[in-house]
């Protein structure tokens, strides 16, 4: 799973500038530095990770840049230095660093061959508050195996947000879903029937929107995440997680290009056409390519929840799933559906925020 994830991240790095680049130039018997992280003003670890393309870029290996010395400096001349945690994945320490709106960051990389890496300063925009989030009943069309189309019924959560100000504003969104289950069956003098606990989380997801070209800062109805009503999300009760990333021009401006070359790829496997330079660069070679971006944004989060009895009737029927729980000799019932805390990435542990 880790080493899908550093692929997905690569992929989501790698794709079409405006401005083309000449590979011959940029590429040579070494992997491109792929640089990827994010820091916030919330009180948590950030996580810089650090890895090295294939170096025809026709594959992503996705290797991990381990042993680097990574820090973070500000305006002011403070440094936080960052542990590696697991291979390529650098941390900050919320006791000793935590970011501040408004002001100005920069990243540092040394690597265990002596090449030094810094990112442009990045000062961290501050971000408007979430009006709302909220969901309507609505259907989207899905291809069954067979190849039929047909509509599948859930809840299309949207968000409101903005300053309302005169002034362009730069968004990116992410999510996390939480939700509360049980198994369908019970058997005989089965005394624990527990309550489970799942998340899940915006995997190749990448929602981005600017207020430029608009009159004031003000962004209505904008798609979140859609959950399905057929599925155990909503049996008992549901909760999503909304992140609003205020972002930079600049970081606007690479990311939309990210989202162009999705959009218009035939695959998300196959390799672009150009990759997009970020914000890093060698310190000793102005000719060296580095991918990715280092990203400073403030951040405000809104938490909704849904109970079973709130979710409005539709033509899927009630919530529930577990559609492969029959009893009965003549069929072969799964043990979770007895027990649904033997799936994997369950819990029985109630969340501290339900």
């Amino acid at each position: 799973m880790k080493q899908a994830l550093i692929c997905i991240s690569i992929l989501l790095l790698l794709s079409t500038c405006i401005e083309r680049i000449d590979l011959s130039e940029s590429l040579s018997e070494d992997s491109l530095l792929v640089v990827d992280g994010v820091i916030t003003d919330a009180n948590e670890p950030y996580t810089i990770k650090l890895s090295y393309t294939s170096p025809s870029l026709q594959t992503y290996e996705g290797k991990a840049l381990s042993g680097a010395q990574v820090y973070i400096t500000d305006e002011e001349g403070n440094r936080a230095d960052l542990i590696e945690v697991d291979e390529g994945e650098y941390e900050t320490l919320p006791e000793q660093f935590r970011g501040e709106a408004g002001k100005t960051y920069r990243l540092h990389i040394l690597t265990p061959e002596g090449r030094e890496y810094a990112s442009l300063t990045e000062t961290m925009p501050l971000a408007s508050p979430i009006d709302s989030v909220y969901f309507e009943l609505d259907s989207r069309p899905y291809e069954t195996s067979i190849g039929t189309i047909l509509d599948e019924w859930g809840l299309q959560y949207y968000l409101d947000t903005g300053s309302g100000m005169a002034k362009p504003a730069y968004y990116r969104w992410s999510w996390q879903e939480t939700y509360e289950f049980t198994a369908p069956l019970t058997r005989p003098m089965q005394l624990n029937v527990p309550v489970c606990y799942q998340n899940g989380y915006a995997i190749r997801y990448l929602n981005i929107a600017s207020t430029r070209e608009l009159s004031k800062d003000q962004i209505r109805r904008r798609k979140i995440n859609f959950v399905e009503i057929n599925g155990r999300k909503l049996q008992r009760r549901y909760s999503l997680l909304v992140k609003q990333y205020a972002l930079t021009e600049r970081a606007y401006n690479f990311w939309e290009n990210v989202q162009e070359q999705q959009e218009n790829a035939g695959s998300v496997f196959a390799p672009p056409p150009s990759p997009i330079p970020g914000n890093v660069y060698n310190v000793n070679d102005d000719r060296e390519l580095v991918l990715g971006f280092f990203q400073a944004s403030s951040l405000t989060e809104k938490r909704v929840f849904i109970r079973r009895s709130e979710v409005p009737p539709s033509p899927d029927g009630s919530p529930g799933g577990f559609s492969e729980c029959i009893e009965g000799e003549e069929y072969d019932t799964p043990d979770h559906c007895y027990d649904c805390s033997i799936l994997t990435g369950v819990s029985t542990e109630t969340p501290s925020f339900w």
